[in-house]
């Protein structure tokens, strides 16, 4: 079975486990709609799925997330409707703000096996204007890779502390990493907290960048101790600038 069929029936069984989970589901206000929506879900014929779709259309406008997070996934699989990857994405992504655990998690899973890095325009053997031409086509798609690996990560950091999603098998984490490291900076409190995860997975890299982070203030944080408590456990795993930088430090007096 090829990975993207795997990946197909992993998310029509999130559908399946939301439309069997009415039964432990409130049953007051917003939360009736969304328990009768996940119970005609449950049932097999098509004229049910489409009441069902109806009832936690109901549910999402009186703001129930959980109705938003099946809606997203119904229309992502095509259930009770035709597929529409561009309206589910949409739904999953307004739930996952609203703290929707489950839609993080689709989310997550559908980014790994989506995700692919831009398609550069080859500019070998170009010269003058095709060439700048070539040049600007291949910084736009970088720079509109870099953004959707920004946001991806927002969507992946969830499920990965959670452990629902391994990084190990997260390209689009590595690429939201790849653009920290091209920068050798941390510029905000989500590349930091990239850093962090990354470097409580045993990577001395995004430890040491961390660390600068704490050091400089970048993030939205600024810690002497915690910058020097990071580059003494890179230190310790060998990588070299943090072994220059602790070796300073404590010359200089700022690190015991």
């Amino acid at each position: 079975m090829s990975k993207q069929a795997i990946s197909n029936n992993a998310h029509a069984n999130d559908v399946a486990t939301c439309a069997k989970a009415f039964g432990r589901y409130h049953t007051s206000g917003a939360n009736a709609q969304t328990a009768r929506g996940l119970e005609l879900l449950a049932m097999p014929t098509v004229q049910a799925k489409r009441l069902g779709i109806e009832r936690l259309k109901e549910a999402r406008t009186a703001g129930d997330r959980l109705a938003t997070c099946v809606l997203g996934m119904c229309a992502m699989e095509g259930v009770g409707a035709e597929a529409n990857q561009e309206a589910g994405l949409t739904l999953l992504m307004e739930a996952a703000d609203a703290g929707s655990h489950r839609a993080e998690d689709y989310l997550a899973r559908h980014l790994l096996t989506t995700w692919q890095a831009p398609s550069l325009v080859d500019a070998s053997g170009l010269s003058g204007k095709a060439a700048k031409q070539a040049r600007h086509e291949n910084e736009r798609r970088v720079l509109a890779h870099r953004e959707g690996a920004r946001r991806a990560w927002r969507y992946l950091r969830g499920p990965i502390l959670r452990g629902t999603v391994s990084r190990n098998s997260c390209p689009a984490m590595r690429d939201a990493f790849r653009d920290i490291v091209w920068r050798e900076e941390v510029t905000d409190a989500v590349e930091l907290d990239c850093c962090m995860v990354f470097g409580a997975r045993g990577d001395a890299h995004a430890t040491y960048l961390a660390a600068l982070a704490y050091e400089q203030g970048r993030g939205g944080v600024m810690s002497h101790d915690v910058a020097c408590r990071l580059m003494a456990r890179a230190m310790r795993a060998g990588y070299h600038d943090a072994i220059v930088w602790v070796r300073f430090a404590r010359r200089s007096g700022r690190m015991r």
